[in-house]
């Protein structure tokens, strides 16, 4: 099967996507996920790999957890935004290292992370599998695998489903192509492929229970995001939101692929 890439080239994925678009709700609430998975990990990992960092936007949240950073990503323009934007910080005794690649063939050799984080990714991936084999193969034994799902089994979409707006039924493990490189994935699927590469979930946290146009032109950014917490809190064991994050820890049980 030969994968398709999804490039951001020459997009300024920043500015048009994030900033113009206004996401800062969807931003706080990546933020916190983050970081409560984080504080999950029991010790403290050492060699983190950031695979789709885009131009490094959660850099800040992890970066006080490991003392070598591989930031990965397709688009140089991305990379090289995140040199720009971090030109005056002061890293001390960390070390920070760009890799221009691809997630099913990651320059990293085997066994050597103890974490890999892949935040608003997925949905650019058409065979996750070979991307979870990917990240089996450079982590350690008992490390750590952070991974955002974007849900196609979340509320809104099964409210269309009830009410005929879609075909799509939200229920099938097919994954939701919404283009050839945004595609929402059932999380049962996603919990599969991960076991099968031996990447066992752990924890995991729904988030962005309130991406809804309408409730972010009237509640603050920082509001929702609160509501957000108190959701993931009461409602992350249904896996119903649009987003959800899970903690993984490779268990050396691979099968074969």
């Amino acid at each position: 099967m030969k994968q398709k890439i999804c490039d951001y080239t020459g997009f300024d994925y920043k500015s048009v996507y994030w900033e113009q678009a206004d996401r800062r709700y969807e931003d706080l609430c990546d933020r916190h996920s983050l970081s409560a998975l984080l504080r999950k990990i029991p010790t403290p990992p050492e060699h983190i790999l950031d695979a789709g960092c885009g131009f490094g936007r959660l850099f800040d949240v992890y970066s006080g957890y490991g003392k070598t950073f591989f930031l990965l990503d397709y688009a140089l323009n991305l990379l090289e935004q995140f040199k720009k934007d971090q030109n005056n910080h002061t890293f001390g005794l960390k070390k920070v290292a760009l890799l221009n690649g691809n997630f099913y063939e990651i320059p990293i050799g085997p066994s050597k992370l103890e974490l890999v984080i892949s935040v608003r990714t997925l949905h650019h991936i058409d065979d996750p599998n070979a991307f979870f084999k990917e990240v089996n193969r450079i982590l350690k034994l008992h490390s750590y695998f952070i991974l955002e799902i974007p849900n196609k089994r979340h509320l809104l979409q099964i409210w269309r489903f009830l009410t005929r707006k879609t075909k799509e039924n939200p229920f099938s493990k097919k994954p939701l192509y919404l283009n050839d490189t945004f595609i929402n994935y059932d999380p049962g699927y996603i919990f599969e492929l991960l076991k099968r590469n031996g990447l066992t979930p752990i924890r995991r946290l729904n988030t962005s229970f309130f991406r809804i146009g309408f409730l972010k032109r009237f509640f603050s950014p920082a509001t929702l995001a609160k509501l957000d917490r108190l959701f993931q809190i009461c409602f992350s064991f249904l896996n119903l939101a649009p987003s959800i994050y899970v903690l993984c820890e490779n268990r050396g049980i691979a099968q074969s692929n």
